[in-house]
């Protein structure tokens, strides 16, 4: 009788660890994605560092914690999130949304006047920047077949002036229901922030 359950149970074993393993080895791989630019990033990076002129520096750039994950994150109502474990950022988001807002700021503003660039502390030095463009991001995301709302405080300084403070809210329609359309959106959320940005850079021009 012993010999019986034993033999019962060292079935029932390996039978949950068979499973188990073909489970693995079945798992759905990740795919990952980026944001997208107004242009290909070739040609925004030599309109950006041949430029000479005025001198745009963006950053810092924070955004909301729960962005701050490899994984993308989504709404599922008001207060709900779902952070998907197969569908993830290629990078940090943070530093893909400061590379595409260089980006198109390169591309929005006039090359032959205009020089876009990140603001590091302590260079280029403050007294060589022109402008420089600190945006807040406090939501950014959205939901499958849906929308994608950003919402994002951002201030421009000059140099001895107070500084501009402005408040962007952008919403963008989601053209399906897979992630593809999701980071679509997102992006086009990006390149009318970017217009706001640069408009502004523009209109204070003497």
């Amino acid at each position: 009788m012993r010999e019986l359950l034993y033999y019962r149970y060292t079935l029932i074993f390996f039978g949950i660890l068979a499973a188990l393993l073909t489970g693995c080895a079945s798992s759905t791989p990740a795919k990952f994605y980026t944001l997208s630019s107004m242009k290909s990033s070739e040609s925004a990076s030599k309109a950006a560092y041949t430029a000479h002129g005025i001198i745009v520096s963006v950053g810092p750039l924070p955004i909301p914690d729960y962005l701050t994950r490899s994984q993308i994150v989504t709404r599922e109502g008001q207060n709900e999130l779902r952070v998907d474990e197969y569908h993830r950022w290629a990078g940090s988001l943070e530093n893909d949304i400061l590379r595409l807002l260089i980006e198109n700021l390169s591309a929005l503003l006039s090359p032959d006047h205009y020089q876009v660039v990140s603001w590091i502390r302590p260079a280029p030095p403050l007294s060589a920047i022109d402008y420089r463009v600190a945006v807040d991001i406090t939501r950014f995301g959205g939901t499958h077949g849906d929308s994608v709302s950003m919402k994002a405080r951002w201030s421009l300084f000059r140099k001895d002036r107070n500084a501009s403070v402005m408040q962007t809210d952008i919403t963008e329609h989601v053209k399906g229901n897979d992630y593809n359309a999701l980071v679509e959106a997102m992006s086009r959320s990006m390149e009318s922030l970017s217009r706001d940005i640069a408009d502004t850079i523009m209109s204070l021009k003497e």
